[in-house]
């Protein structure tokens, strides 16, 4: 996975995420984009060691990469998350 500090992208409407959900592992046959809004995140992608990312930061799954992410313990994330096509989703990722 992918990640770098982005400049804002401008207003969009973006979902709350909740203190330490890491929501459920996916994959997709498109890159995921995900684009912090407000708070802080952690992100994995399966394998490798989670990455925390803070305001204005990107990260990007690439096609088929099996990940997860969601707020970090520090309290809610608000996060905009792009993806296309088909998704497979997978085990909760509480249980990796």
């Amino acid at each position: 996975m992918r990640t770098r500090a982005a400049t804002p992208p401008g207003p969009a409407e973006a979902a709350p995420d909740f203190p330490a959900k890491r929501g459920v592992a996916r994959s997709g046959c498109w890159p995921d984009l995900l684009y912090i809004v407000e708070g802080s995140a952690r992100v994995q992608a399966w394998g490798d060691a989670a990455q925390s990312l803070e305001v204005g930061d990107t990260a990007v799954a690439p096609p088929g990469e099996k990940h997860w992410h969601g707020a970090s313990a520090g309290g809610p994330m608000t996060q905009l998350a792009v993806t296309s096509g088909e998704v497979t989703w997978m085990e909760d990722a509480a249980e990796i």
